[in-house]
């Protein structure tokens, strides 16, 4: 059965809500990590935490379709297409374009929210526990 509208906003509430939530977790790694290491060491590190974190949020919270081993193994491919895309342009706005080391993470995460959204829907959908009835 097809989402009503309000069931579907709810679930972009969520979305966006577990989002800030996860970014500012990641961030807060970031910026620890960044003075005693490359940059792009203590984006990656970062990024790898969110994982475990985006997963059970959007899991337990956001889709609601519970916590599997399937989604566990699953959903960690949605975030090395977006580590594909998101590093390479961390180097560019840090590097071609001289943004913040600072700031420029949280631009490349704003970014990524539309392909996180229907990525990370469409595998932990596919990835559901089945029912044991």
């Amino acid at each position: 059965m097809k989402a009503s509208w309000r069931e579907r906003l709810g679930r972009v509430i969520r979305f966006v809500l577990s989002g800030v939530a996860n970014t500012g977790l990641s961030w807060m790694i970031y910026l620890a990590l960044k003075n005693w290491m490359h940059y792009q060491l203590a984006f990656a590190i970062a990024y790898a935490s969110g994982i475990l974190i985006s997963y059970c949020l959007n899991a337990l919270w956001v889709f609601k379709v519970g916590l599997s081993w399937r989604g566990v193994f699953s959903y960690p491919w949605i975030y090395l297409v977006q580590y594909a895309l998101s590093a390479p342009l961390l180097s560019v706005l840090i590097e071609g374009f001289q943004q913040s080391r600072v700031w420029a993470p949280l631009e490349v995460t704003a970014m990524m929210v539309p392909l996180n959204y229907f990525l990370g829907k469409g595998v932990l959908m596919l990835a559901k526990p089945k029912d044991r009835a």
